[in-house]
């Protein structure tokens, strides 16, 4: 029986075939084996990263969840995997990956070119893409190796806009532990002078406590000059319950998606329905150099 995602995904194969794309970079919805873009042979299949999220569907653990997204793998297509992936699920992938008769490149932590780019998981990213194009389209990687790399934008991704009233919004689409816990340092280090502020949301199949306490293991306590405010995840259906965020965030719940009046900077992260939301609706104006 076919899914929303099913035709999302055959809607947006036909917009790109129509529009005539040289390349396209496909995301799997949801781990990847078993998902509907699946059903083309890529020029390359990347596993850029694997934490423990989703295991309602792909885990329990960290080897069935690597399981799961080595299903991207196809034999006659150079497979790649990003660094910093745990050995046991690296493992995974290798085997995967052996059984179809492709090597497995994995890309280095960091690329000397991308040094600038922070949070610094951005530089493995930005390591990883050029171990792609190099393979697959080296005269796509010569090009971007030319670019400055603090130049490159990417929406919903350390992007920084200001409002009206001069207030600063970093909007970032993180949302597992690795992510946010590298959101939230740069955060802290870059706005260190002014207030903070921090609007969150999240899906409501995270599981919120263990992520509060894994941030707090990894960033210390929250310091006492940033407030955090919970909300709802946009419109998603699935949004977490913001009173409940709340509690274990020990935040102020807001019954929709608004930017606080008050600190001098604030991060709107968690959930990439909620940077949507709110960059798409809001009055402001980009002030990235």
């Amino acid at each position: 029986q076919e899914t929303f995602f099913d035709l999302l995904t055959a809607s947006a194969f036909q917009v790109f075939a129509d529009a005539g794309c040289d390349y396209l970079v496909i995301e799997v919805g949801l781990g990847g084996r078993f998902d509907s873009t699946r059903v083309f042979q890529p020029l390359a299949a990347v596993v850029t990263s694997i934490e423990l999220e989703h295991e309602e569907v792909l885990g329990p653990g960290l080897a069935q969840i690597a399981w799961n997204k080595a299903g991207i793998y196809r034999e006659g297509c150079p497979a790649f995997a990003g660094a910093g992936i745990p050995a046991e699920a690296l493992q995974v992938l290798h085997d995967e990956a052996a059984q179809l008769g492709e090597p497995l490149w994995v890309a280095e932590p960091s690329h000397p070119c991308a040094a600038q780019l922070e949070p610094a998981h951005q530089q493995a990213n930005y390591a990883l893409a050029m171990l792609v194009l190099e393979s697959i389209a080296p005269d796509a990687a010569a090009g971007l190796a030319e670019l400055d790399p603090r130049t490159i934008r990417l929406a919903g991704r350390c992007e920084e806009f200001r409002t009206p009233r001069g207030q600063i919004v970093l909007f970032d689409v993180a949302h597992s532990e690795n992510s946010l816990a590298a959101v939230l340092d740069l955060f802290r280090r870059r706005y260190h002078e002014g207030s903070r502020g921090v609007l969150f949301a999240l899906r409501d199949d995270k599981d919120a406590s263990v992520l509060a306490a894994a941030l707090e293991r990894r960033l210390g306590p929250r310091p006492s000059d940033e407030s955090w405010w919970t909300c709802p995840a946009g419109d998603h259906p699935r949004s977490a319950d913001p009173e409940l965020l709340a509690t274990v965030f020990g935040a102020e719940a807001l019954a929709r998606p608004t930017l606080p009046a008050g600190p001098q900077a604030l991060l709107v992260t968690g959930s990439t329905y909620l940077v949507g939301a709110l960059r798409a609706s809001a009055q402001l104006s980009e002030s990235n150099p």
